[in-house]
């Protein structure tokens, strides 16, 4: 996992959080990968 693939990719999330946002969590989680997340004002409130 240390290594650095050649041709990385940046993924990020916009409008977080949404009703499908612990199943990205997950899918992200289980395959150690990390993720930006821009999520709006609104939501974080709740």
């Amino acid at each position: 996992m240390d290594e650095i693939h050649p041709f990385p990719a940046w993924l990020t999330i916009d409008d977080a959080p949404s009703t499908d946002t612990p199943c990205k969590l997950d899918a992200l989680a289980a395959r150690a990968i990390k993720a930006t997340w821009f999520c709006r004002g609104e939501y974080i409130e709740r």
